[in-house]
């Protein structure tokens, strides 16, 4: 269950749910956000409980070993290495970071999910948490039977979210993002403190966090000495920078990038090559749920990989930047021949020899990818096609051969088996895109945890027009959904499910489901989303002739739909029933064309 307390940060820091002195406290550093800083803070506070960390840890030691750099030194020398393979690789691509990180996340969940039952956990500040510390919370309430779940309570100042716009306000925007998807959440409370007093800023984000005995907390140590003001000998620069590579390595891409960041405004000589990389992957990686257009980013991307480039000699690595910077250069600053020339040079690098052959095939599959991507941008599709093809032959060469990050294959293969079949029904190629979604299918069974190609069958079961089938499907991705606290996948496979009801004549169907769609959308949806649930819902009552006039007029001078566009609609809807009940329907057909009119909306 969660409890999200809305309010100005003096009445949060006052409010009797968030400062109840018998629940567990999930605070770090806003400032640096270390790698999954929450859930290390919750880790000491369980401890501080009386809970048996080390046995709680030990199943998953080598995975939460990335974070806990205490743990690490306990392993034995194998299994320190086969930590090295599952952590963040500076020669990897991350790709769809949630892939490569859920065996990290789900470690955390397993660790802590049986501490956790029953509990009361406070989350005081939204803007001191890190979000992967969100998503295990939520997945320890998936994990856990209701009646062992833990009540988790949030405190939320709307003021942060006002903040100007920065490279870093986009850590607390997803994190209110991924908060606001929770409302969807049938048990959530949603409780709004009005301020008593002018609001104030929040206060000064305190440094000093809780950490368990297992963890040394190498990110907030190289964060404290940046702060001092003593100049940075090599000693202060070995600390620093040991604190960023940790960082990177557990995926903590904020962390990483504040301290490089901050290592290079106070002793910028201190930037070599591989720190470069480090800034530049961060700073790529944490911005892959925003905008490309983030303030300043397009120029920190480009600086940081040309200076990494500069002088390296080896062609793994010059193939691996040059992906980066083609896709950078081609999406966001939109200088396509640039990107195909930096895409050639990146597939040309991959090829030369001496290069282990897994990771060049592995290097070679990115590399196509990337310069597929500014093929299909200049409308070379054939071309695109084809680079896409050699990355998939290329990435089962890297999974049978030594070499290639052995964490990162599998998702590697997903992505490309999914632009694979994008493309494919791009061209119409409804055949193509069905093959490549099967082999999407396959991977997502083999790396577990995953199942997006639901979203694309439905789109082929509708092209082949079997719509019980996408039914059947469909109703089986709704009650994953609902299980595991997905609320904007319960509205949209509840909104497919009452469409195809609809289609396949079902109107009793129809209504469960657009009813389950609006519920949703009433928490959590903007008011426009909220018209389409509604309309949905009233015209499956309207074929059902379960729909009278004075209900549509309600809605008519209802002030979230005054706009004219949702008038235009509503009003063609209040025609129809007066038509189905032999009314001369004249006068609402008026009032919508005049709606439509001034909407604007043809």
């Amino acid at each position: 269950m969660y409890q999200l307390i809305y309010g100005p940060a003096d009445a949060l820091a006052e409010h009797p749910l968030l400062t109840d002195p018998t629940a567990l406290r999930v605070e770090t550093n806003p400032l640096v956000l270390p790698a999954w800083g929450g859930v290390r803070t919750l880790l000491a506070g369980l401890r501080a409980q009386g809970a048996d960390i080390e046995a709680a840890v030990h199943p998953v030691r080598i995975l939460l070993a990335i974070c806990l750099e205490g743990l690490s030194a306990r392993l034995t020398p194998d299994e320190r290495q086969a930590q090295a393979e599952l952590e963040a690789q500076p020669l990897g691509f991350m790709a769809h970071n949630g892939m490569v990180m859920a065996p990290l996340l789900q470690a955390w969940v397993a660790a802590l999910a049986p501490l956790c039952a029953g509990q009361r956990i406070v989350l005081p500040r939204l803007d001191a948490v890190d979000l992967a510390s969100l998503a295990v919370l939520r997945g320890i309430q998936v994990r856990l039977p209701a009646e062992d779940r833990p009540v988790v309570r949030i405190g939320i100042d709307p003021l942060v979210a006002g903040r100007p716009e920065s490279l870093w306000k986009g850590d607390f925007d997803n994190a209110v993002g991924a908060i606001a998807l929770l409302e969807g959440v049938e048990d959530t409370e949603v409780i709004k403190v009005p301020p008593d007093r002018a609001p104030t800023p929040p206060p000064p984000p305190a440094v000093a966090v809780a950490l368990d005995a297992l963890d040394t907390g190498p990110e907030l140590a190289a964060w404290r000495r940046l702060q001092d003001d003593a100049p940075l000998d090599a000693a202060a620069i070995a600390l620093i920078r040991h604190g960023t590579e940790r960082a990177f390595a557990a995926y903590g891409f904020t962390a990483t990038l504040r301290l490089g960041l901050g290592l290079k405004a106070r002793a910028p000589a201190a930037l070599d090559r591989e720190l470069h990389t480090l800034i530049g992957l961060a700073a790529y990686n944490r911005q892959v749920r925003r905008s490309d257009s983030a303030e300043g980013l397009p120029e920190l991307l480009d600086h940081h990989f040309r200076a990494a480039l500069d002088g390296e000699s080896d062609p793994a690595k010059r193939s691996h930047l040059g992906y980066r910077l083609c896709i950078n250069v081609g999406r966001r600053k939109g200088d396509l021949p640039e990107a195909l020339a930096i895409g050639d040079a990146a597939v040309a690098d991959a090829q030369t020899p001496g290069i282990a052959p897994g990771m060049a095939a592995f290097l070679e599959a990115w590399a196509r990818n990337g310069r597929a991507y500014v093929y299909a941008r200049l409308r070379r599709g054939r071309e695109a096609m084809q680079d896409c093809e050699i990355a998939w032959d290329l990435l089962a060469t890297a999974e049978r051969t030594p070499g290639a990050p052995p964490s990162e294959v599998l998702p590697s293969r997903m992505v490309i088996a999914d632009n694979l079949a994008r493309v494919c029904m791009m061209r119409r190629d409804h055949a193509g895109a069905a093959r490549w979604q099967t082999e999407h299918e396959k991977l997502e069974e083999r790396l577990g945890g995953f199942a997006f190609t639901t979203f694309r069958w439905l789109e082929l079961d509708r092209h082949d027009r079997d719509l019980m089938r996408a039914s059947e499907r469909a109703e089986r991705a709704l009650r994953a959904a609902q299980a595991g606290f997905a609320p904007e996948n319960t509205d949209y496979f509840a909104a497919e499910l009452g469409d195809l009801s609809f289609r396949r004549g079902d109107l009793t169907a129809a209504r469960r489901w657009f009813e389950e769609s609006l519920r949703v959308r009433e928490r959590i949806g903007l008011p426009e989303d909220r018209l389409v649930a509604r309309m949905s819902l009233l015209i499956a009552r309207l074929y059902a002739g379960d729909l009278n006039t004075g209900e549509v007029e309600s809605l008519l001078v209802d002030p979230a739909y005054a706009g004219p566009a949702a008038q235009a609609q509503l009003q063609v809807l209040r025609a129809r029933v007066l038509h189905q009940q032999g009314v001369d329907p004249a006068e609402a057909m008026d009032a919508a064309i005049d709606a439509a009119v001034e909407s604007g909306d043809r």
